[in-house]
């Protein structure tokens, strides 16, 4: 794959904590992971159907969820890695920390998934809490 040829300016933290708390609360209005299925299944920035992931609910556009699912590894982190522009607006923390709740979402079971999706959005909020040390979730409890 090519290099992409630009960068996005590098995210402030304000900022980044704002996109954070809204992808998670669209992920809960959501409901449900976001899932390709096509002879098999893998996590999705953005479904057929309009469902997005963690991270998806994240980028700009749809057409940015599109084309960040066509990359070889489209893992937030490779995504970075490999300079993806909607990516570089992040630190090296700050994908770190996506990268956690990526897994998060992608490690729901869809046999369970409702439970499943419930336990981790209350598992996002509390790495969110933890991660900018403060209840930025108040209703969640954060134990150390």
């Amino acid at each position: 794959m090519a290099p992409f040829l630009f960068m996005e300016k590098l995210m402030q933290i304000e900022d980044f904590k704002k996109m954070v708390v809204d992808a998670i609360n669209a992920f809960a209005k959501q409901g449900q992971k976001s899932v390709h299925y096509d002879g098999g299944y893998g996590c999705a920035y953005i479904t057929n159907k309009g469902n997005c992931c963690i991270v998806g609910h994240m980028m700009d556009s749809d057409e940015t969820r599109m084309l960040a699912d066509k990359q070889d590894d489209s893992s937030i982190f490779s995504l970075f890695k490999d300079g993806f522009p909607w990516a570089q607006k992040f630190n090296e923390a700050q994908i770190l920390f996506l990268t956690n709740l990526q897994n998060i979402h992608d490690d729901i079971d869809p046999q369970n998934e409702k439970s499943e999706v419930i336990y981790a959005i209350t598992k996002m909020k509390r790495r969110t809490n933890k991660e900018f040390g403060e209840d930025v979730f108040p209703e969640v409890v954060v134990t150390v």
